[in-house]
């Protein structure tokens, strides 16, 4: 295709190159929210239409990061429950996901403080197409689940002699 309409990369690959993006007002935005997050422990919502940019913008923003300073753990959330996120979680970390859920939330957040610990590096949690997490309709609910997960991990790296705060992005519709 590309030799066809005589073009000399891929267009409109997953990964794009940062400086052929339009920087628009509302670009410039998102990077500047996102660069806060890095300086600033805590969770962070990209919102917008289908087609936006959200995964771009994120995708973009993990490739900036020095990989020496920030450990990006870029999940793409599926229909699956919030154990199934916390094994993807566990998989970014380069761990064998525990079993049982408690076991998993202590497993990747001695991970988190010893990446932090013996790398001196930050986790940053990308999860891709969070708009998937259905309605927290009951306490059961995928959502409200992946809520209790990712707090008790705060929970346990905050209680840690050398807390560890991790970076949260979600791309969500």
């Amino acid at each position: 295709m590309e030799s066809f309409f005589g073009f000399k990369k891929t267009p409109f690959s997953d990964r794009p190159d940062a400086k052929q993006l339009f920087a628009s007002a509302a670009w410039q935005q998102v990077k500047t929210r996102l660069e806060f997050l890095t300086q600033h422990p805590g969770a962070g919502l990209l919102t917008g239409e289908v087609g936006a940019g959200k995964s771009t913008a994120a995708r973009v923003f993990a490739a900036s990061l020095n990989p020496s300073l920030y450990k990006i753990l870029y999940v793409h959330f599926t229909t699956g429950s919030a154990l199934d996120l916390l094994r993807q979680i566990a998989l970014a970390l380069d761990l064998e996901p525990a079993h049982f859920r408690g076991d998993l939330v202590r497993q990747i957040s001695d991970a988190i403080v010893r990446l932090n610990q013996s790398k001196k590096q930050h986790p940053i949690l990308i999860c891709d197409e969070a708009h998937l997490l259905p309605h927290p309709r009951s306490s059961n609910s995928p959502a409200v689940e992946l809520r209790h997960g990712l707090l008790a991990l705060s929970h346990a790296a905050a209680h840690r002699p050398a807390a560890v705060a991790a970076h949260a992005v979600a791309a969500d519709a």
